[in-house]
């Protein structure tokens, strides 16, 4: 990887941070149209290159101690990287979630979703417990509160798998609200990566050693 300075570990992290954040800004500008298909295909190369990150914050971690203390920084470093995933996810999941229900209210204004809310009110062929959703959304369209009432819809953070039988009329809302959501979950994850950015201009730039651990 030619592009990875070897003789400056901060750097070669900083690099990879280079690679990996225009994917990331690419997906989560593309989430805000409310399509989270092709966010997929940023989010490939955006997990390539944090795997290059991830070997260079090793080894700079490794090149900071003296060879008797490697092993204690690799652990070290592979056990705070794992508690900041786990913290990590939580924090986001509770974040997308709380925003979710607004979210899902606000996506009742898009014009597109109201038609087709009420296309689907007014269609027989539906079964009854999903006309029956149709018409308390197309009530909600006038009174977004209603959606606080309504229990037909089950517990999003709990099962959203009842979306995949949803007629796509009536999962629309709920889909834009999802969208929706991530943008804030994006948006938050960007502003830690920007503190994380700036902390990351104090890091010491040590060359490589010339020795191995073993010499």
């Amino acid at each position: 990887m030619p592009w990875l300075p070897r003789s400056e570990p901060a750097e070669s992290v900083w690099s990879a941070k280079r690679l990996v954040l225009p994917p990331t800004a690419l997906a989560t500008m593309h989430s805000h149209s409310g399509n989270c298909l092709p966010t997929a295909e940023f989010q490939a190369p955006t997990t390539r290159f944090h795997s290059w990150l991830i070997a260079n914050v090793a080894l700079a971690a490794q090149n900071a101690v003296s060879p008797k203390d490697i092993g204690v920084a690799t652990s070290s470093s592979m056990f705070f990287r794992q508690m900041g995933g786990t913290l990590g996810v939580a924090v986001f999941i509770s974040i997308l979630f709380n925003r979710l229900p607004d979210a899902i209210k606000e996506s009742l204004g898009n014009k597109q979703i109201q038609d087709g809310i009420l296309e689907a009110a007014k269609d027989g062929s539906l079964p009854k417990d999903q006309i029956g959703m149709a018409q308390g959304l197309a009530a909600a369209i006038k009174d977004p509160s209603i959606l606080d009432k309504m229990s037909g819809g089950a517990d999003l953070a709990k099962d959203s798998s009842f979306l995949n039988e949803l007629d796509d009329r009536l999962a629309a809302p709920f889909k834009f609200g999802f969208a929706s959501a991530s943008v804030t979950v994006f948006v938050c994850a960007a502003a830690v990566v920007a503190v994380a950015f700036a902390m990351s201009w104090f890091v010491k730039a040590a060359p490589l050693r010339e020795k191995s651990a073993a010499a």
